[in-house]
């Protein structure tokens, strides 16, 4: 089942697609399972009685291709081979979730090197605030 695409359900209600990486099926005393690319389903029931159906990253800011989650697989209640129209459509949030991480990682960055630069240029004094001292020894 390896690098196989599959489509989990939790004993929690939580129901996932994700990219199996490592699972020792073989082994029953191994309850963990490698994946990656988690995107959990979530639906959005509109007014007019439409649902629609989105992928969001299942675990906040694990959202990258060199991300990996290990599950424990005792609290796994179905798994599914996912239809066709499925797999395109998660691949495609896959690309667009890694885009975006990507876009996130690079922004971050140069924010973190401009912050530095401006650390190297500015006297460290001047992040220094002076209060008057009181004139009564006791606040109260």
């Amino acid at each position: 089942m390896e690098n196989e695409v599959v489509q989990l359900k939790f004993a929690s209600g939580d129901e996932i697609v994700c990219q199996v990486m490592e699972w020792s099926e073989d082994n029953e005393e191994d309850n963990q399972m490698i994946i990656r690319n988690a995107l959990s389903i979530a639906t959005y029931d509109y007014d007019n009685n439409e649902r629609r159906y989105v992928f969001v990253p299942w675990i906040h800011f694990n959202e990258g291709s060199k991300d990996y989650l290990i599950v424990n697989t005792d609290h796994i209640t179905a798994i599914g081979k996912p239809n066709q129209y499925l797999i395109d459509q998660y691949n495609d949030a896959v690309i667009e979730v890694n885009s975006s991480s990507e876009l996130r990682e690079k922004e971050h960055n140069q924010h973190k090197k401009e912050a530095t630069e401006i650390a190297k240029k500015s006297d460290t004094s001047a992040n220094v605030l002076l209060f008057n001292k009181p004139e009564k020894d006791t606040i109260h």
